[in-house]
This record gives structure tokens, sequence and C-alpha cells, in this order.
């Protein structure tokens, strides 16, 4: 990665985590998740942290300004972080995460440790979410396409191959969003 590219993603990174922590700052009115989810995957939005429902939110209301968002992709913008929720992910985690993603992946998933009592785990998360929150939309009834959003939302290349031609598009828009957000 060029040093361009690298200054420009630390300066995306910074802004992350400033909206982050000022989620805890900021009212949050999460009426609109309420109404366009079932009370299942309402439940699994209320688990998430606030910096990811309100980070959640802003990639619905970005999609929103661009387009008519059909249901499957608004429920795949409010739960696409879901596999976060309750895996340990503090915020020194997620700033750490990040910088190694970033920086060499492959340091982050040597961090990584699959078992829950491992001080690693919160790393697995990190690197797992999409997984883990995909079973978890699929285990409350959400539709095939919001499930298929969820896991592919951030595996270009695994998607390429196995996602429905129909929903790439919606894809590139959630990941747009989500870069925005």
């Amino acid at each position: 990665m060029r040093w361009a590219e690298r200054l420009k993603q630390a300066v995306r990174r910074g802004w992350q985590f400033l909206h982050y922590v000022g989620a805890y700052l900021v009212p949050l009115d999460d009426g609109e998740a309420q109404r366009l989810l079932s009370e299942e995957a309402y439940a699994l939005f209320c688990a998430m942290s606030r910096g990811d429902r309100l980070h959640a939110l802003c990639v619905l209301h970005y999609l929103q300004q661009r387009m008519q968002v059909p249901n499957e992709l608004a429920q795949a913008a409010l739960l696409h972080d879901v596999g976060k929720a309750g895996g340990r992910l503090k915020l020194f985690h997620r700033v750490v995460a990040a910088l190694l993603q970033d920086l060499d992946e492959a340091w982050l998933r040597r961090l990584a440790d699959a078992d829950p009592r491992g001080r690693g785990y919160p790393f697995y998360i990190h690197l797992h979410h999409a997984e883990i929150g995909a079973a978890r939309c699929a285990a409350v009834g959400c539709p095939l396409a919001t499930v298929m959003l969820v896991r592919y939302h951030e595996d270009h290349e695994t998607a390429s191959q196995r996602l429905d031609p129909s929903l790439w598009g919606w894809l590139q828009a959630l990941e747009e969003a989500d870069e925005h957000c």
C-alpha cells in the first residue's frame, strides 16, 4: 500500500474512532430499526454496542439518501456488524485490530484466538464477525438476501464466487455506506 493510501486509511480510521466515541454523547433514535426489523432481529440490533448501533443507522441513512432501499438491504445495513455483539470487543481491541488489519493482517491473525476465554478472542471476533453475524441473522429468520449481504460485506473475493449476482449491486452499496460511516 502506498503512503498516500495509508494516510487516507489512517484519516478514515481516525474519523471512525471519533464517531464511535462520540456515539455515547448523542441521543440514539432506533425507532426506524424497530420498524424495519422483526422482533427477533431487533433484539439482535439491541445487543450491539451503542457505537455499532449508531454506525448501523448511519449506514442505513447513507443508503437512503442515495437510493430506494429494499427491506433486505435495509436489514443488512442495520445488522452487518451484529457478529461483534458479545465478543468482548472494547475500544482498545477495535483500534488495535483496525491498525493491524491496515498494516499487516497476518499480525492480527496471530493475535486472534477462537477460544472465548482467550485474550485474543476479541480479535477473532473482529476477523470473523461477518460469518458470525450471518449465522445470527439466519437463526432469527432474516431474509436470505440479508444473510448473504451480512456474510459477505467485508469479503469481496469470496462474494464474487458465492454471492448471487443479483445482490452484487446491493453489496457494493452496503460496502460504500459502511466505508463512509
